[in-house]
């Protein structure tokens, strides 16, 4: 790996600080590693135009490759390439990545003369830079900001007639893991030619279709798929991700080309339309993010919030557009607050498909939330019953909403800060419950008790049950996942067991992290066993799941109470041996439990349990849990006769 370094003129402190820490924190996406210099000659020289000292030192120029940080719109042309605020890491790692390909090019082909705004010479210029030349974006609405793509010298072949994609798309296999790769190739391809908006739209609106039926219709491969990960079906979810964020950059791309001519949604049906699209490919990408549990984004929320204040002020949040001859969509609060209830249900702690299906459950409550300004009274008042409900949308930042009673003064002083009131919805919701109550129907029942689940995350009355407190100590334990593995570790057996580091511990549960690799077959309501050195085996239940696949996983797990045996029982109907855990509770009036693989445990069935003192005969009694891959349950002692 080459060595790459990066000078640093006009920054202020601040910005020096920001960008060393996300610098760091982006190495692992770079090609090659970076370094901060004070070299006159580095390989790339990166100017604040903000300032006069980096505005007179890019005007004597370099020839070293030019980087520009946050240029106004003229001086983007004499830019190897541009650096926008506010940072973040995959942006930045795209950047460098960028000059890198170039420095490569240089070597084969090298420019001798000396680089300044006046003589830059590119061989192909991104053909929607040449729009800043003449570029005037409405003052009076709040600025845009757009990730910075770049493209190859020669754009790839696409099908770029509506009919002949369309047909294309009718000779594709029909599942979804190998619909991907041939869609990916074919968006990105697309994402290359330059083409009337109009044109563009109507192909990016065919690839929509098609993407929304891979997310939403799940068929029985995929879900298998998904429950035994392997290395390709991990690609797979990968490649659906970028896929979805590639088509949004498509919708992106007409967005600013109309905002580089002065056109603004409360004039343009088309900008209209693909800012309301691109919202939502950007919420179905976050939401595939929190179905396998996955780190959103950086710029995802930021481009949300950014996207509603900039409609706000445009006075077409409630807007409806129609793109002729039959493009429209949804009125951008409505996809906005979606998104929003769908992110505070707290998706991290939900099984997976059930992420999906509160996504379309909130589209009947986006009509019952406000979103508005921070009041005196919100800003200042620290009673959470006053605050019930209420949530805070820092605009200024890329995270989801968070409690108000929980968000900072500062921050709710903010003039882009907007107060989420959830009140309403949580109403609607509670007489769904009371409309429904008669109804037995297992649709209903299934939809009903998710909607059950969410409320105290809605109303903001969600507590954690214990305080966890903070592990001072390194401390590591073996987690073993499943009932197989756990009764191998208790049976001294062949084990797969991973090595976690416990973050902190409560009498009720407890938090634990690791490198984020060979965890991704984790799921919500998993069983796990905690084998810690000087320790009993402890069984748990993972609550909560987060996996960010640049760092660590963690999972809260709730502990099962209770003394573990590993057992094996013998269904007297069958014959045949279950891997079983038997769980002693040190308590006068608590009755044993035993665990085993689902489906064991029916009312009244015999079964004779192995590994206790004594070989024992039992009446299974009722069922205390009933998870997917395992049953916890009671029973009483057979009498003999």
């Amino acid at each position: 790996m080459a060595k790459r370094t990066l000078t640093l003129i006009g920054m202020s402190d601040s910005d020096t600080k920001s960008l060393l820490s996300i610098l760091r924190l982006s190495s692992a996406l770079l090609t090659n590693e970076w370094q901060i210099s004070k070299k006159k000659n580095a390989d790339l020289i990166l100017y604040n135009l903000d300032s006069s000292t980096g505005r007179k030192a890019w005007q004597i120029g370099t020839q070293s490759m030019v980087g520009l940080l946050n240029p106004s719109a003229q001086d983007v042309e004499s830019a190897d390439v541009v650096i926008k605020k506010p940072l973040h890491k995959k942006h930045l790692a795209d950047a460098l990545n960028l000059i890198d390909s170039k420095l490569e090019e240089k070597k084969q082909s090298p420019i001798t003369h000396k680089q300044t705004p006046q003589n830059s010479a590119k061989p192909r210029v991104n053909w929607l830079k040449k729009l800043f030349s003449h570029a005037n974006p409405n003052s009076a609405l709040p600025k845009l900001f757009f990730s910075d793509t770049s493209y190859p010298s020669s754009a790839s072949e696409t099908i770029k007639e509506p009919t002949l994609l369309q047909s294309w798309l009718g000779q594709l296999p029909t599942d979804s893991q190998q619909r991907v790769t041939p869609l990916l190739k074919n968006c990105q391809a697309l994402l290359q030619h330059r083409m009337k908006p109009q044109q563009m739209l109507v192909l990016l609106e065919i690839y929509r279709t098609d993407i929304n039926a891979i997310i939403f219709n799940r068929d029985i491969a995929a879900v298998k798929r998904d429950l035994y990960m392997n290395t390709e079906s991990l690609r797979s979810i990968d490649k659906l991700n970028v896929l979805i964020g590639c088509l949004a950059k498509g919708y992106e791309q007409i967005i600013q080309t109309q905002y580089l001519q002065a056109k603004t949604t409360a004039n343009s049906e088309m900008m209209l339309l693909c800012m309301n699209r691109m919202a939502e490919l950007l919420g179905l990408q976050l939401l595939h993010c929190y179905q396998y549990y996955r780190t959103a984004h950086t710029g995802l929320w930021f481009t949300l919030h950014r996207f509603y204040l900039y409609q706000e002020h445009a006075d077409t949040l409630n807007s409806a557009p129609l793109v002729k001859p039959f493009h429209t969509s949804q009125p951008y609060l409505h996809i906005y607050s979606q998104i929003i209830l769908t992110a505070l249900t707290d998706p991290y702690s939900q099984p997976r498909y059930d992420v999906i299906r509160l996504y379309k459950l909130m589209a009947q409550f986006t009509d019952k939330i406000t979103i508005s300004p921070v009041g005196d009274r919100q800003i200042h008042t620290n009673s959470s019953f006053l605050l019930l409900g209420n949530f805070c949308i820092d605009a200024e930042s890329d995270s989801s909403p968070k409690m108000t009673a929980k968000t900072s003064l500062l921050t709710r002083s903010l003039p882009t800060t907007r107060l989420v009131n959830v009140q309403a919805a949580l109403k609607a919701i509670k007489d769904l419950f009371d409309d429904r109550r008669h109804i037995h129907q297992t649709p209903f029942m299934s939809e009903l008790n998710l909607l059950k689940r969410i409320i105290p995350q809605l109303d903001t009355t969600h507590e954690r049950l214990f305080h966890r407190i903070t592990s001072n100590e390194h401390r590591n334990a073996s987690i073993s996942l499943g009932l197989a593995a756990i009764h191998a570790h208790m049976e001294h057996t062949d084990s797969v067991s991973l090595s976690w580091q416990l973050a902190n511990q409560s009498t009720g549960g407890l938090m634990a992290k690791r490198p984020s690799q060979s965890c991704y077959n984790l799921n919500i309501d998993d069983l796990v066993g905690i084998f810690e050195q000087d320790f009993a085996v402890k069984l748990a239940v993972v609550k909560w799941l987060h996996i960010d696949v640049n760092a660590d996983i963690e999972i809260g797990l709730e502990l099962i109470q209770g003394q573990a045996k590993a057992i094996t029982c013998i269904p007297e109907d069958e014959g045949e041996p279950y891997q079983a855990l038997h769980l002693t509770i040190d308590s006068p009036n608590a009755s044993p439990l035993i665990i085993t693989e689902r489906g064991v445990f029916s009312p009244g069935r015999i079964l004779t349990i192995q590994g206790l003192e004594k070989p024992l005969k039992v009446v299974s009694n009722g069922l205390v849990k009933n998870s997917f891959n395992h049953e916890i349950f009671n029973y009483t002692r057979k009498l003999v006769s």
